[in-house]
């Protein structure tokens, strides 16, 4: 009784990995910074999970960016569909509570 129990505590383990439960160093991780000749200097702002530009004399200081596009301040990023999708996807998949149905 005891090996079987070890050999499915294994099994469970495996599958659970392979389900999608485990964590992986790309969820652990942010992007790097852009390579932007408009800014040389980005913090990762936590809240909004993109890079905000931090260089006093770029005329981009304060501005958010993702997908390649500058937005002047957090309201515009937030109101913009390239951030709606960014969110969406950061929130779907396995163990959000998003439901999906194949066809």
């Amino acid at each position: 009784m005891n090996k079987t129990k070890i050999m499915m505590t294994g099994i469970t383990a495996t599958a659970l990995t392979l389900a999608g439960c485990s964590t992986t160093d790309e969820e652990n991780t942010q992007s790097s910074p852009p390579s932007n000749q408009h800014c040389k200097d980005w913090d990762w702002d936590e809240e909004t999970q993109v890079w905000v530009c931090d260089e006093r004399r770029s005329s981009y200081f304060g501005h958010y960016f993702l997908a390649n596009q500058f937005f002047q301040n957090k309201k515009a990023l937030q109101s913009s569909n390239v951030y709606q999708d960014h969110t969406r996807k950061a929130t779907s998949g396995f163990g959000s509570g998003i439901k999906s149905t194949g066809g």
